[in-house]
Order: structure tokens, then sequence, then C-alpha cells
């Protein structure tokens, strides 16, 4: 659909065409009963004078560029490449070759990223690499489609089904083009096969999928100081660990002064933190530290879900397979937030991850969707920061979210139930009527915190039999301890990985779960 993928259209749509239609019917039985016309064909396509003149075409189609800057260097790329300049080769060897796995759902093909930021011809013209993101559907539906590919590839009103129909494709172009000039550039390429393929082709280019080098050294002077703050935290730790060591047979009065040194020292809160304590039964409900551990692996795999679904895939139909489980399991988080009640032990541990997303996670990497991911993520926070300090970002400015997703429980005990029934309520051919909605959406809440209060009291009362012994084991309790930190980070790595991925990946339950 780029460049390359252009010139084998126009090679198949347009040489073919011009070199046989004044030979009727002789030439193609000719051509379909001797080989060696066939070989002597396929090596005539690609000679010099026909790609000539098929970048002669590219180059009169470039020449209504509006940016006058981006059009002369467009058609001295083109130019170039038609003398195999080495500069102009590799741009066109970075950007993304024909799609392949097209039926299976791999809708990403990204070219070579860092191939095209490093173009450089030495005078003017530097690589910007683009993420185009070309839609297309036939013009007419035809009785004949039925059991063709086009059954396959036309545009479903199927959520649960991925879109075949749109392709994202690396493009490498001078970095004087603007995301609007390499939009307005494959769209008019595309427009001239609309009438001879009965194809509509629609291109989008957005400013944030598009980058260049020098995007990538932007300062990082704020970027230093919050390394500088982060090394100062672990001097502290250091100190404050050092500091506790001869304690241990100390008089109880030097304790005391040494306490808020202590309140940093490794040794200290290992010791809270591994601590095993034995209360009553109706002073504490062990069975809570088994609720946060499970409740956050199904949540960390559930968002590694819908991660590794948003971006490039080689084996996109899988996602089908999972999308009813990940939509449950993502509603059924959105729907059950906890009440956590904010102090001032919590609201710093939050913030500092607000000013790391905001303030150096976008100089941690880059890649082709990095300007899309992390730099959304970036101007995210430093825009709305105050409202996350204040915990009004659900009712200010919600449009513009974090990745920091808190509070979003649910039960490991119960939730297989809620899938296996949810699926029901997700298949396209169930139709519910007026009762049967406003009774999901009515009781869907309310039936999950029964399902999870009943868990409590059981085991708060001694009636949780194998499940109690299962949710109080000790060995919990660490971990127990640690949710609140893996609530705040976890979305946070998996971001960067997706976000910073050069190629594709195949999915599947290693990848969902292990990376």
């Amino acid at each position: 659909m780029l460049i390359s993928s252009i010139i084998e259209c126009i090679m198949i749509l347009v040489v073919i065409p011009l070199g046989y239609s004044d030979k009727g019917e002789g030439n193609h039985k000719l051509w379909t009963e001797n080989s060696e016309d066939i070989n002597s064909f396929d090596r005539s396509i690609f000679t010099p004078e026909i790609l000539s003149n098929i970048l002669s075409g590219l180059v009169s189609i470039s020449r209504s560029i509006p940016n006058e800057k981006c059009q002369s260097e467009v058609i001295e790329y083109l130019d170039k490449l038609s003398n195999f300049k080495l500069w102009a080769v590799q741009m066109f060897d970075a950007t993304s070759k024909f799609p392949m796995g097209v039926l299976q759902g791999a809708a990403y093909n990204l070219g070579n990223f860092d191939e095209c930021l490093d173009v450089d011809n030495g005078a003017n013209i530097t690589g910007r690499y683009c993420l185009a993101k070309v839609e297309f559907n036939s013009l007419k539906r035809r009785a004949s489609d039925a059991g063709t590919a086009w059954e396959k590839l036309r545009a479903s009103n199927d959520r649960m089904k991925m879109r075949r129909n749109v392709f994202y494709h690396g493009i490498c172009f001078p970095s004087s083009c603007g995301a609007s000039d390499v939009e307005y550039w494959l769209n008019t390429v595309l427009t001239t096969f609309q009438s001879s393929t009965q194809t509509k082709f629609r291109v989008e280019v957005s400013e944030s999928m598009c980058q260049k080098k020098d995007e990538l050294s932007e300062p990082l002077n704020v970027s230093q100081i919050v390394w500088l703050c982060i090394f100062m935290y672990v001097i502290v730790i250091i100190w404050s660990t050092l500091s506790d060591l001869p304690l241990k047979n100390n008089c109880e009065e030097l304790q005391k002064e040494m306490t808020c040194k202590r309140s940093f020292s490794l040794l200290r809160n290992w010791r809270q933190l591994t601590k095993q304590v034995d209360h009553d039964g109706d002073q504490f409900i062990a069975c809570i530290d088994g609720l946060r551990v499970y409740t956050l692996i199904i949540i960390i795999i559930g968002h590694r879900g819908e991660a590794i679904t948003s971006g490039p895939l080689i084996n996109g139909n899988a996602v089908e397979q999972l999308a009813n489980a990940l939509v449950v399991l993502s509603s059924t988080a959105e729907d059950r937030e906890i009440e956590v009640r904010i102090s001032v032990g919590l609201t710093p541990a939050y913030m500092t991850v607000v000013a790391f997303e905001a303030w150096f996670l976008y100089d941690m990497s880059s890649g082709p969707l990095w300007k899309n991911k992390a730099g959304r993520e970036r101007d995210n926070c430093l825009n709305n920061w105050w409202t996350n300090a204040l915990h009004i970002n659900n009712y200010v400015q919600a449009e513009f979210p974090i990745s920091l997703w808190l509070g979003w429980v649910f039960s490991p005990l119960v939730a297989v139930a809620i899938i296996a029934m949810g699926y029901e309520f997700y298949q396209p051919s169930l139709h519910l009527g007026r009762f049967g909605n406003a009774l999901y959406s009515g009781m869907h809440r309310t039936t999950f915190g029964a399902c999870i209060s009943f868990i409590i009291v059981a085991c708060a009362t001694g009636n949780g039999g194998v499940v109690a012994r299962i949710l109080e084991w000790k060995m919990l309790r660490p971990f127990s301890r640690l949710s609140y930190s893996v609530f705040l980070v976890h979305t946070v790595v998996q971001m960067v990985h997706y976000a910073a991925i050069r190629s594709p990946e195949y999915m599947n339950n290693t990848t969902m779960v292990c990376y």
C-alpha cells in the first residue's frame, strides 16, 4: 500500500494491460501454453525502463503536494531512488513492503523504524518515520464474493471480530513532510486505483504517528532533575539502613531518637513487610490478604491482555479467541473500583509515579508507537497532574486519563463463573430485550459485591473451609502489603514494552503471562 506496494500494484494494474491489451486472446493462449514466455514476461516487467516510468508517474503525483519544500524533497528522493543512491534506497528499504498474514489479522507492517531515522543525504534531507492507517472497502457487494477472501476482509459490525480491512504501514518520507503531506500523497496515489479495482481507499496519518531523529534528542533538564531525586532517595535509604544496624543492642532512648532515620531503613521495612502477626478473628480478616494477591494476579494478566492486543501482532486472529474473556475481564475490573481511603501514606507514592511518567518516561526509549503511546501519556500527566494530586481526576478532565489504573479488584474465586456467564452476554447473536438488559445493568454490580461479601463473611466466621485456608495462607501477607505499589507501576512496565516494540509479536498463553 505504500511506495513498494504501490509500485507492485502499478505493475499489475497498469503495465500488464498496456503490454497485452492489443494482443487479444491469441497472446493470452500463447502465454499460458509456453512457460518460457511467462519467464521472459516476469523478467521484462522489472526492466529499468519500466521502473523509471513508474517512478516518473509518482513524481508527477508528487508535484501536487501543497508543501513546496516537501514536494521538492520527495521528487529528489524519487529521482535518487531511480539512480540507486544509498540514502534513497535506505529510505525505501525502511518502508514496509506488501502486507503479509492479512487473513490472520496481522494489521501492523512497521518497516524499519531505526533505519528510517538514520537516513541522511549529507545536505538537506533526513528521514521521518510515519505509521499510516490505510482502510479499504469494496465499492460494490457482489453475490460472487461468497467464499472469497473479500468475505473475510470486508468490515464487520461484530465488535468481537478484528477488522481486517484496516492496515498500519510504516513509511519513510523526507523529514520536511508533515503528517498531512504524507496523508495527502498516499490518498492521491491510491485514488488512482479506485475505479480499476472497485476498491475505495482512505489513509489517515496523525502527527502522533510521525517521528524524526531530532525529536528523540530533546533536552533532559527535567529528567536529570528526576534522576537526581531518585539518586538522593537511594542515598537516604542506604544511610538509613546503615544507621539502623547498631540499634539492635542499644537502649530504647537511642532507638526513639533514630525513629525518623529508621523510617527509610531496608532492614526495618523488610521486617515489617515479612512480619507475621496473629490476629483474632474479630479484629482482623486474614482472607483479605489472599483476595488482594489473587486479584492482583488476575488484574495484571487482564491488563497484559489488553496491552498486547492493542499492539502489533502476527496472529491477530488469536485476539478473537480471547475477545469475550478480555471484555468481561475489563468491564468487571472497571465496574468494581475500590473505595480507597486516600491517606498521606498513599498519595506520595502515587504522585511519584505520575512525576516519573510526566518528566522521565518519554526519554527512556523510542519506537514506531512510542510517540503515540508514551507521548500521549506524558502529555496527560503534565496537563493533569494536579487533578490526580487532588484525587478529582475522575470528575475533572476525565477525558485525558493516565494509565495508573487503581482500585480494580474482583474475586479470583468467582472470576471463572463471571467470565463464563459474561461470555453469553457478549455473543453478537444474543438479544436480551429491554427487560434482560435492564436486569443485567441494574443487578450485575450488586450480585458481584454480594459474592465478595459472602466470601469474606464465610472466612471471618470460620466457615470458609478450603477457600479460607487458601486465602489466609501466611506467605501471601508480604505480597498483599505490596499490592498498592504493584497497582501503580505494572501498567507503566507493560506500556513501555508494547510502545517501544519494533516488530509484531506472536500472541499465545506464554507471552500473555510471562512477558
